[in-house]
């Protein structure tokens, strides 16, 4: 009766060292991997299968966009340490902090209208069928993230105490 329980405590801590050793190593590989390369972009040429011109193309269009996403992203910080700043020192929802969040939430619609435009950029400057699948992929990131988010929010509750 004791060698099978010792025999499966060996069998555990052994399972448990090597799948620690097996994350540490993935993790270090994957890693290495991703920190090899400074070329940002890399992975879209891989993903999509662009030849050099397109990535030219799609380096040009991206180093454009940057700028104006920068400026769309250190706006929305501004209000959100005001709205910090304004919720730290207030004891209620003032029409200020309305305000703020209204701001927020348009500067995130702009923000989202402009990387939609962006993003239907370069799925032009790709080959047609990869240019549609990265803009299915970009779409969904863009939009349907948030409205998973809202979905979960938003689904009946089932009231039982009501019965």
């Amino acid at each position: 009766m004791r060698r099978p329980l010792l025999s499966l405590c060996i069998l555990a801590v052994s399972g448990a060292a090597v799948f620690v050793a097996a994350a540490r190593v993935s993790n270090l590989f994957c890693c290495q991997h991703a920190c090899q390369d400074d070329d940002e972009l890399k992975w879209l040429q891989q993903e999509f299968k662009l030849d050099s011109v397109q990535l030219e193309r799609i380096r040009t269009l991206h180093e454009g966009y940057k700028p104006s996403c920068r400026s769309f992203c250190e706006q929305i910080d501004d209000r959100k340490r005001e709205l910090r700043s304004l919720l730290d020192n207030a004891s209620s929802v003032t029409a200020e902090v309305e305000r703020i969040l209204a701001e927020i939430g348009s500067l995130r619609a702009q923000c989202q209208s402009a990387m939609l435009r962006h993003f239907d950029e370069v799925s032009r400057a790709m080959p047609p069928d990869e240019g549609r699948r990265y803009l299915s992929e970009m779409r969904r990131l863009t939009i349907e993230s948030h409205e998973q988010i809202e979905s979960a929010m938003t689904r009946p509750v089932h009231a039982t105490h009501a019965h």
